[in-house]
């Protein structure tokens, strides 16, 4: 059983790779897709690597 703070971090590879593969789906129009899901997920992934390139300047 996972706890909250179980959850590993995702590397920013990994996040870069994500929201590719995110606008990549969007792209497609494709009906199946969940749209509103996949479109929340992707503005939640671009804050996520802005917050750290804004951490990362700050720095």
């Amino acid at each position: 059983e996972h706890t909250m703070n179980d959850i590993r971090r995702i590397s920013d590879k990994e996040l870069t790779k994500m929201i590719e593969s995110a606008q990549q789906l969007l792209s497609r129009r494709n009906p199946v897709v969940e749209e509103t899901w996949w479109e929340n997920l992707l503005a939640a992934l671009t804050e996520l690597r802005e917050r750290r390139n804004n951490e990362g300047a700050a720095k």
